[in-house]
C-alpha cells in the first residue's frame, strides 16, 4: 500500500509540475503565483493522503464523495492542461529537428526555436478551466437535478399480458455522493410514481 501510495504521489506531481508551465507561460514566473499554485497541489495531496489512509479519513471525518470530488475538481483538468502541453511539446520537438537538420545542411541564418507558445498555453488553462467550473456545477447545482424519459417500447412477439407494463431503469447513481436525503427521497418519489 505504502509503495502504491507514493507511485501515485509521484505521478500527481508530475502532473502538477509539467501543468504548471503553462501557469509560468500566460502569467509569469511570480513568487506569488507559485505559491498559490502549490498551496492549491497542497490540498489536492492532503486529499489523496486522506483518501490513502483510512485512520486519517475518519479523523478528518469528511465524507468520501467530498475528497473524491475535490480530487477530480483538482486535478483532472491538470491531466487535460498537461495532454494539450504534451501535444505542443512534440510539435516543438518535430520542428526543433527539422531546423536542426536544416542547420547541419549549411543553413547557418536558420536558429531553433524551442519556447513554449503563449497561445496553446492560453487554450490548456481554458480547457481547465472550463473543465473545473463544470465539476463544480455539476457538484452544487446538478447533483439532485433528476431527469425522466419515458421511452415507448413496440415488441412485436411481446404477449398482450405484458401490455402497458412500466420498466423503470435507473442509471448514473453516485450513491457515495447522495449526502442529503431529501434529494434522495426525490429520486425515490420520482421512481414510484
Amino acid at each position: 500500500m505504502k509503495l502504491r501510495t507514493l507511485f501515485l504521489f509521484l505521478f500527481v506531481l508530475a502532473f502538477e509540475i509539467y501543468a504548471f508551465q503553462a501557469f509560468k507561460i500566460v502569467f509569469g514566473a511570480s513568487t506569488l503565483l507559485s505559491v498559490i499554485y502549490f498551496s492549491i497541489t497542497g490540498i489536492l495531496f492532503l486529499c489523496l493522503l486522506l483518501f490513502a489512509f483510512g485512520e486519517l479519513k475518519k479523523r478528518a471525518n469528511l465524507p468520501r464523495g467530498v475528497l473524491t470530488g475535490t480530487f477530480f475538481m483538482l486535478f483532472i483538468p491538470k491531466v487535460f492542461i498537461t495532454i494539450l502541453l504534451l501535444v505542443e511539446d512534440v510539435f516543438r520537438l518535430l520542428k526543433s529537428i527539422g531546423i536542426a537538420i536544416l542547420q547541419l545542411a549549411g543553413n547557418d541564418s536558420i536558429q531553433l526555436a524551442a519556447e513554449r507558445s503563449t497561445t496553446w498555453s492560453i487554450i490548456a488553462l481554458c480547457v481547465a478551466g472550463f473543465l473545473s467550473l463544470s465539476f463544480i456545477y455539476g457538484a452544487l447545482f446538478n447533483v439532485y437535478n433528476y431527469k425522466v424519459r419515458k421511452v415507448k417500447v413496440k415488441l412485436l412477439k411481446l404477449p398482450k399480458a405484458f401490455d402497458g407494463l412500466k420498466v423503470v431503469q435507473i442509471s448514473d447513481i453516485h450513491s457515495g455522493s447522495l449526502t442529503d436525503k431529501d434529494g434522495v427521497q426525490k429520486a425515490i418519489n420520482k421512481i414510484n410514481d
